[in-house]
């Protein structure tokens, strides 16, 4: 009762909210309700056990059209064939009024799918770097093992992942296009993926189907701190127990900085900084959704300390994030990324080991 002697009675409705399963490849399996069915007992009275309250379910072939005999319930989709629910195939939002006649299509951001021929609707943005492949293919014709994160490039899935790494190189020449933030995707990045550098690892865990290596170029704007966010997310979607692990250079430090602080609901289980640059001067302090941070600087010798990066990290909350700062006082920095890469790429590769073997306690 409250002061007025009024009574407060609170109504919760089920089935309003819906739980998704997803393979491997993140394709929609099933979709439950938040309702379970009593199953009666032999007195017919009270219920016995309860189900579960299934709402739909898919089954797709290999390029993700949905098996017209494999699907519940048969009420929902075009032309009655197949269930109808706003996520499908790679989780990607699906339009059921396709191009062609009783076919869905998907939308992946850059391009529109249709699953029905196996085929993008557009030609691919990069297709002079992959004139080995048609420009109108799906995850480079490897359904099976990979998807088409956004209609560009593919991203191999691979069920022993366990580690997504992400990198972020300096800044080069310009910021890159919106979407355009992999290296291997930025035009003004002439460099590419930096071997003999940061992105040392890239090359070191090739043999390591374990580890899944993603390289970005830096920017001063959101697109590569979204791009960073977006690629997150989807490897926890699939991999929901998965280790993260970033590492930056310069410009590139700082956006890792900037995304988990903007971002307190992705874990990242290790950072890596080096000589972190900071153009607009907001604070460089550890939020406390990064688990361990190691982050190693070039003392600024200058009179006025106006050399670029130098900068020490402080951390929010001691108590959900170990961290240290590191100075590498032989190192510039222009130098520390290649001067360091074999020892990034070590700290990566035992990270790994040592948060696998954790998981397995």
């Amino acid at each position: 009762m409250t002061d007025n002697n009024i009574s407060r009675i609170t109504t919760r409705y089920r089935n309003y909210r819906h739980y998704e399963n997803s393979n491997h490849l993140g394709n929609i399996m099933t979709v439950y309700s938040d309702r379970v069915k009593g199953i009666l007992g032999q007195t017919q009275q009270k219920a016995s056990y309860y189900e579960a309250d299934l709402v739909s379910a898919n089954d797709y072939y290999p390029f993700g059209q949905v098996m017209r005999t494999r699907h519940y319930p048969n009420n929902g989709g075009v032309n009655g064939f197949f269930a109808r629910h706003r996520y499908g195939f790679n989780g990607k939002e699906a339009d059921y009024e396709g191009e062609i006649n009783t076919l869905n299509t998907y939308d992946y951001g850059f391009r529109i799918y249709n699953p029905g021929i196996a085929r993008f609707l557009s030609v691919d943005p990069l297709t002079k770097k992959f004139a080995m492949l048609t420009p109108f293919q799906f995850a480079s014709n490897t359904p099976i093992q990979a998807i088409d994160l956004d209609g560009l490039e593919a991203a191999c899935i691979n069920h022993y992942t366990t580690s997504l790494v992400i990198v972020v190189q300096g800044m080069e020449n310009a910021n890159p296009d919106r979407e355009h933030t992999q290296v291997q995707n930025d035009k003004y990045n002439k460099s590419g993926i930096e071997i003999n550098g940061l992105s040392r690892i890239y090359d070191d865990a090739k043999d390591k189907p374990e580890i899944q290596v993603v390289v970005f170029s830096s920017s001063t704007n959101e697109f590569t701190k979204k791009d960073i966010t977006t690629t997150i997310r989807e490897f926890k979607k699939m991999n929901p127990n998965g280790n993260v692990i970033v590492t930056g250079h310069s410009l590139g430090a700082d956006n890792l900085v900037e995304m988990a602080r903007e971002n307190t609901d992705l874990t990242i289980d290790h950072m890596i900084l080096l000589d972190l640059a900071d153009p607009s001067w907001d604070t460089d302090n550890i939020s406390s959704n990064v688990k361990s941070v190691n982050n190693y600087f070039v003392p600024d010798k200058s009179l006025l300390g106006s050399n670029p990066g130098g900068e020490e990290i402080e951390i929010d909350d001691p108590k959900q994030t170990t961290g240290k700062n590191i100075p590498k006082p032989n190192s510039t920095h222009t130098s520390i990324d290649q001067d360091m890469q074999n020892d990034v790429s070590k700290e990566i590769l035992n990270k790994v080991s040592d948060l696998d073997k954790a998981k397995r306690k």
